[in-house]
């Protein structure tokens, strides 16, 4: 199994990886690295720029990974490279592909595509074994738009999967029904739309009585934790902790978190 962290945990949050890799060691899951540090040109971003270019990247990270089932800690390459793999199972897009990598001399592949989500859920019983230092306080499941779209892609449930690892780990969680976003698509484009929609949803958690939030998306992440100054806690930190990870990783988290169990 391969490992794409993505640009934004390679470069802002590598103590997602870090987390990742504890928790897969203690799983006894084999992560090896995917061989491709580039960026997948997450689809709300540049596909709608240039698509020739997006298409061109998957199509390249897909080869370089061809046959192999590789995990993303990144909702937006989550879902930028399940929609790039969607694309490739076509017989148009299989042969588009194809025409382009021999350019460069590459052969044509698809990867089998997982979300990090999808990982954790399917070593639940395992979390729940090796879980012996639960977060206090009671976590907001919010998986974000790009990871809700993709899960429901492959006909899984976010939320539903991030609440019971959530609750394997011994974190108290609460899932908010109402569909949220963290706003990040508009930011730069519509300043005061993207702060009202944060705000919305930061008001969201508040109301359902959330100490934190728990996220998957890396982007989500930060609108929270830098533009929101809401206390959040990615799902793999939550995770790690459980099992005994003790990295201080507080230089990550502009905003304070509060539990003394959570900070460690």
């Amino acid at each position: 199994m391969k490992l794409f962290p993505g640009c934004t945990v390679s470069s802002r949050l590598p103590f997602v990886e870090a987390a990742v890799r504890y928790i897969a060691e203690r799983l006894d899951i084999d992560l090896s690295p995917s061989g491709c540090n580039m960026c997948c040109f997450e689809p709300t971003g540049l596909r709608s720029v240039d698509p020739e270019m997006w298409r061109s990247v998957g199509s390249m990270v897909h080869s370089m990974n061809g046959g192999e089932s590789i995990v993303t800690l990144c909702e937006g390459c989550n879902l930028s490279l399940s929609s790039s793999e969607r694309a490739l199972r076509t017989e148009e897009g299989a042969a588009d592909a194809s025409k382009r990598l021999s350019k460069v001399g590459m052969e044509f592949g698809i990867a089998d595509v997982r979300g990090l989500l999808e990982l954790l859920h399917e070593n639940i019983d395992g979390i729940r074994r090796l879980s012996k230092s639960p977060a206090d306080g009671t976590g907001a499941v919010f998986p974000g738009c790009h990871g809700e779209y993709a899960y429901k892609g492959r006909g899984g449930d976010a939320a539903g999967m991030m609440s019971e690892v959530l609750d394997a780990a011994g974190c108290k969680n609460v899932v908010i029904k109402k569909p949220m976003c963290c706003g990040g698509g508009l930011q730069g484009v519509e300043d005061g739309i993207a702060a009202g929609i944060l705000q919305d949803t930061v008001g969201e958690f508040r109301d359902a009585g959330a100490d934190f939030a728990v996220v998957s998306c890396v982007f989500c992440f930060r609108r929270l934790d830098i533009s929101a100054r809401y206390p959040v806690m990615h799902i793999s930190e939550v995770v790690a902790r459980s099992m005994g990870w003790e990295a201080d990783v507080s230089r990550y988290h502009r905003t304070e978190l509060q539990s003394r169990s959570i900070e460690n």
